[in-house]
């Protein structure tokens, strides 16, 4: 991506709170902008003395606390021998500084180099897999009350409530698209699907060890060399969870229920850690009938006008996240 000139003198002010008075405008030779999109807003930086990554942070609330959780993480991690990437200390010592009302932190340039996911291969899955047992094996003392919490509670009532309100949003639409009815037919077979399954499986859920996980651990996290994982960025989506709960998630949005990725993956972890069958069957239900519930997709684009979410409506009829486990179960 094209080098973004006009940032380069706010960007050399913020580098020298990490590297010096001495460092100038001169000495930041090219900015780049990564083309995976995340959460947060960050540059890749080349200078005279190094490579780094500088994020810039976009939490509306408590901005101090949850950095402070996610830096904490990162560099626990990273001290017990795991490819986490700490920031790098200011001169004053602390790890992130604030200016005009905006948090930045600074990190070294992670080593190796990304998969896109429709390249990954088994053998990028299998050390997914295994990095992941290691990691959950030093994140299972991690005290949980040092990350954000999430919410597994649902109402069910309110998430018919809230397709009935969509359903209306997009038949009032001056024209409807092929895509638009594939969506409420989606959202049709998610009510019915629903009605046959109204039993909260959550409290089975919170029944099973908690610890903390990274919370997003997929492709667009981790770099690879010589077949391994060599680096894991962007910490700050963490919380706790029954470990295996990041695996079900895995095999949804990175593998696609895929059997080979999928079997490739779980060798790789099974290969370090034991997991239960009857707990990865659990969760999956757990997880599918939290997604069924989910309908940030269609509110970012039928209310918050976000077109670029379209490209990842469905093309294809709604089919229950466990289901399409049954179909593959390994």
């Amino acid at each position: 991506m094209a080098d973004s000139s006009l940032e380069k003198p706010l960007l050399a002010e913020l580098l020298r709170e990490w590297l010096g008075a001495a460092f100038t405008s001169g000495s930041l030779l090219h900015v780049q902008i990564p083309e995976q999109g995340t959460i947060h807003q960050t540059r890749l930086l080349e200078t005279s003395s190094g490579r780094y990554a500088l994020r810039r942070y976009r939490y509306d609330q408590d901005r101090h606390i949850a950095i402070t959780y996610e830096h904490a993480l990162s560099q626990y991690v990273h001290e017990q021998g795991l490819p986490a990437i700490p920031p790098l200390p200011l001169l004053n010592g602390g790890t992130w500084i604030e200016h005009e009302g905006v948090y930045y932190a600074l990190y070294p340039f992670a080593a190796g180099r990304q998969v896109a996911r429709q390249e990954l291969s088994s053998h990028n899955l299998w050390a997914m897999g295994q990095c992941l047992a290691r990691l959950h094996t030093v994140l299972r003392d991690y005290p949980c009350v040092q990350v954000t919490q999430r919410n597994f509670h649902f109402n069910m009532q309110k998430t018919f409530a809230y397709m009935g309100e969509l359903e209306e949003i997009i038949r009032a639409r001056p024209r409807i698209q092929p895509q638009d009815e594939i969506v409420l037919a989606h959202l049709a077979a998610r009510r019915a699907w629903l009605l046959d399954h109204q039993d909260d499986p959550f409290s089975d859920f919170h029944a099973l060890h908690q610890q903390v996980i990274h919370g997003d651990y997929q492709e667009t996290n981790l770099f690879f060399m010589h077949d391994k994982v060599s680096a894991i960025i962007d910490w700050d989506q963490a919380y706790s969870a029954p470990a295996a709960w990041e695996i079900v998630r895995i095999l949804d949005i990175v593998c696609d229920f895929a059997k080979e990725l999928c079997q490739a993956f779980l060798d790789g972890y099974r290969a370090l850690l034991p997991l239960s069958h009857d707990e990865l069957d659990l969760l999956i239900y757990c997880y599918g009938w939290m997604r069924a519930q989910n309908l940030w997709l269609y509110e970012e684009l039928y209310i918050e006008g976000n077109e670029r979410v379209r490209r990842f409506l469905p093309d294809g009829p709604f089919i229950p996240i466990s289901e399409k486990w049954e179909r593959i179960k390994i």
